[in-house]
């Protein structure tokens, strides 16, 4: 191999080591900005129905709760008394809209501080 094609082949591999390394700095830039932009968006109605999920789990935990406690209707019913390592629920769910739940005595369903968070009203004769 003449030297002017060493130097020739050689100016070809750093120009591709180049390109590679731009175009890496160059992804690496845009998935951290988009990251950082809230990365992928949950449509509404799937946060929607994630936070009925879990005031349907939160209604179920404080019935449970007020049945093993034998408390009346009307009882309060305290985060304490229904999340735990050992109680109704391990962990206390999180609105994924930011809402704020409210948990209501019992035979009050639970609910959530965002517009149309909430379950739906019981049938009659249940």
């Amino acid at each position: 191999m003449s030297m002017e094609a060493y130097q020739a082949d050689s100016r070809s591999d750093s120009q591709g080591f180049f390109t590679i390394l731009i175009a890496t700095t160059f992804g690496g830039f845009v998935f951290y900005h988009w990251l950082a932009g809230g990365g992928l968006r949950v449509p509404r109605h799937s946060r929607l129905n994630a936070c009925i999920a879990n005031l349907k789990q939160l209604e179920s935990a404080k019935i449970q709760w007020a049945l093993d406690n034998k408390k009346p209707q009307g009882s309060p019913v305290a985060v304490n008394d229904l999340v735990g390592a050992t109680l109704y629920m391990k962990r206390q769910p999180i609105c994924p809209s930011s809402g704020t739940y409210f948990l209501g005595r019992v035979g009050i369903q639970p609910s959530c501080s965002q517009d149309r968070h909430r379950l739906p009203a019981p049938r009659k004769g249940s």
